[in-house]
């Protein structure tokens, strides 16, 4: 099956533009077999609208996956009948299993269960947070890094909502540390 068919399959009616946007998406996200789609997730939203995404995610993510192939064998000719595709030089058998669990697109609710992995900072990182001091840029860094590799543990797209949940986790445990300070008064009276 061609990609332009995993993408019309899921979503009958789509433009040739809109096809053709999907596809270099596929491509960018290295999509080679129609197994990967299982792993595409919040990717395409960008692209197309928002429910049209979700509906071809959907789709793809109920589509029986992995594949495994089961015999392969020389053929002369090319074969597509039942469960049976090849090209030209093979045949091949298919057998589609459900999705394993771990493969499964992972609940909303991993952030709420998330725990920063603060034994793995700096000792005067923490000091300085226990402290009430600002860490240097350097340090800041480096704990965004190691969030970001704990994170990337658990998903690799987390979304914006649920960084700035972390973020904020941070900032109401170290306030005086990571809390953004405005110097001078927001508003002023201009009479």
């Amino acid at each position: 099956m061609a990609k332009a068919e995993w993408v019309t399959d899921a979503l009958p009616g789509l433009s040739a533009d809109d096809v053709s946007n999907v596809l270099h998406q596929l491509d960018e996200l290295e999509v080679e077999e129609e197994s990967d789609l299982c792993m595409v997730e919040e990717d395409l939203v960008g692209i197309l609208k928002a429910i049209q995404a979700r509906k071809v995610i959907a789709a793809w993510k109920k589509q029986t996956v992995p594949v495994k192939i089961v015999n392969a064998e020389p053929q002369s000719q090319a074969i597509e009948s039942g469960n049976k595709v090849s090209d030209s030089s093979h045949a091949v058998s298919i057998v589609r299993s459900p999705i394993p669990p771990n493969l499964s697109r992972r609940s909303s609710s991993w952030v709420q269960t998330f725990k920063i992995p603060w034994e793995e900072m700096p000792e005067n990182l923490i000091a300085l947070c226990e402290s009430k001091k600002r860490p240097k840029p350097s340090m800041r860094r480096e704990m965004v890094r190691k969030i970001i590799t704990a994170v990337c543990q658990v998903t690799k797209t987390p979304g914006k909502k649920k960084t700035d949940r972390i973020a904020e986790t941070v900032v109401n445990k170290y306030p005086a540390s990571f809390r953004d300070q405005v110097v001078m008064p927001l508003w002023q009276s201009s009479f």
